[in-house]
Order: C-alpha cells, then structure tokens, then sequence
C-alpha cells in the first residue's frame, strides 16, 4: 500500500493532508477504493472466476490507511461464512466485511439514529442521479496498480470496486446539502453485487438514488444505492456506499 496517493490531487478531501488533519488525522487517507480492492485477489482465489457472474461483497471502514503504511488481507471461513479483515502489518484494523459467491447485496443496515426532519433536511431521500459510461482497460489501471491486484480475470473485466468512485463523483452534493457536520466526509461502507462480468470497452448506464440518512455518535452518514445497466438495459450489478461526516460540536468547526 506504499503507492502513490490516486486521489491526492483532490484538495480539500479527506486524500489530501491538509484537510486531513483539519479533523485531527496525522494525513492523508489512501482512498477506500484501493483499501477494498486490496482483498479482491484472496477473494477470487477462493470463490473463484465465478464469482465475476454471481458475487458480492460487503466492507466496512474502520480506521484509515496511510500512505507510508502496508496492509495485509486476513480471510476465514471456519463458520460457513467468508470474512475478510484488511489490517496494517502492526494489527489495526482497518476494514472488515465478508464475500459470497451467490446470493443478493445484503440489506442496508440501518445504524443510530434515522430522523429526516433533523439529518441533512435538505437532502431528500430518492434523489437520483444518472451516468452513461464507457470505461477503458487503462482507466482500471491505477487503482489495480494501487492495490498490488495483479489478477487475471481482469485482463477483460472491469474490477466492480472501480465502479465505487465513479458513483460517488456522479453525485452532485448540491442537491443533496450536507449542514451541520464538518467537511470533507470519508468512505464508512462498500457493498457490491454483481450479475454478470462487467466488460472493458463496453457501454453502461449507472442510475444512483440517496437511499438513507442518520446520526450514529459523533457522525451522520448518507448512504446511496446504484445500478449498472448494459446497453441491453440488463442489470449487471447493484452497489452502495455510505459517507459519514463528523458532526459539528461545541469548539469544533467544520
């Protein structure tokens, strides 16, 4: 995990020192993206290629990984069910979920608190956004790279985790206001389902909702959900990704 920073040149996001340290971190975050993908080969070693037709997998952010820091991926599946920790080499952990070869996205989990009227009240449940893409087998490049993902499935595919930032720069967070919390926010959660294999040089339309919001301690969250349609308008996969925000406190500004 020693490579460069992909998102460094986004300034005032929790990837850039600055804004990093403005909540109380030592830097910056290595993007979540690449902290996922890092488990993607030890999952396809033991689901198989048929996980690309059939497989989700669900993650949750824990801590944050540096740049200068390495990460391991720690698997078991002694009780039937895959789980998968990405830690540093001295133990934190950092990421945890578990992986399937069938079945659908698991539910959202709701956590603390759900009030519209007082979280994000003008952010509306159900806005949607929509995306046509095209994504090229260089366009992958960097975040396998990032990850140290050196898999051959993805000579034609596209790894699903490549999918996460391109639905969350599709958000337009005008429409969706975040008050009353301290910006940047960061990745909390990632879960993705996929149908079929997600194919280099191919068309895909993307539709994205905002499909929660809540209070859980010291943060509020929002969470989206999108689909992955191809030109046939046949669902390939289904994803979604919650942000959490720490809440503005006495003293603390955002």
């Amino acid at each position: 995990m020693s490579e460069a920073n992909q998102a460094d040149n986004k300034k005032g996001s929790i990837h850039d020192d600055a804004a990093a340290q403005k909540l109380g971190f030592k830097k910056a975050f290595v993007p979540g993206s690449v902290v996922a993908n890092f488990a993607m080969p030890t999952i396809l070693q033991h689901f198989g290629h048929a996980w690309l037709e059939c497989g989700w997998y669900d993650f949750n952010f824990v801590s944050p990984v540096y740049i200068d820091e390495e990460v391991r991926t720690v698997c078991d599946d002694a009780s039937g069910v895959f789980t998968c920790r990405i830690e540093t080499r001295a133990g934190r952990l950092c990421a945890h979920g578990t992986a399937g070869a069938s079945g659908s996205l698991p539910p959202l989990q709701t956590e603390g608190q759900t009030d519209d009227a007082s979280v994000f009240p003008r952010a509306v449940l159900g806005t949607r956004f929509e995306l046509d893409i095209h994504i090229r087998r260089k366009d992958a490049e960097p975040l396998l790279t990032a990850s140290h993902d050196k898999s051959v499935q993805w000579r034609d595919c596209v790894p699903p985790e490549h999918l996460m930032p391109i639905a969350l720069h599709m958000i337009d967070f005008k429409k969706l206001p975040t008050d009353g919390v301290a910006h940047p926010g960061s990745w909390a959660q990632h879960a993705i389902s996929v149908h079929s294999q997600i194919h280099c040089d191919c068309d895909y339309h993307i539709v994205e909702t905002l499909a929660e919001k809540g209070i859980s301690e010291r943060t509020q969250y929002v969470s989206f959900q999108f689909h992955v349609f191809d030109q046939g308008d046949v669902e390939v996969a289904v994803g979604r990704h919650k942000c959490k925000f720490l809440r503005k406190l006495d003293g603390v500004e955002g």
